[in-house]
């Protein structure tokens, strides 16, 4: 499924794709029993199929993971 949108999105004149960073199933994403791909794997297998495009994992709430970033980042942008 992600080779056909990577594939999809290049075409179409997107400049990004992204790629789930878990390594469990999220709400939004499925099923709980659905299967979930490792990012960088995947993203190995799209650059195989994509030439244009830039391929990432896709992280979020980053504070969540490491309050010192997040406070740290927040000050730089003040």
């Amino acid at each position: 499924m992600a080779k056909a949108k990577a594939q999809w999105a290049e075409n179409h004149g997107f400049v990004w794709f992204s790629v789930l960073d878990h390594m469990i199933q999220i709400p939004r994403g499925g099923a709980i029993d659905d299967p979930v791909l490792e990012g960088w794997t995947v993203l190995a297998g799209l650059a195989a199929v994509t030439s244009r495009i830039r391929l990432a994992t896709l992280v979020t709430a980053v504070s969540y993971r490491n309050p010192r970033i997040s406070r740290k980042s927040q000050r730089a942008s003040i």
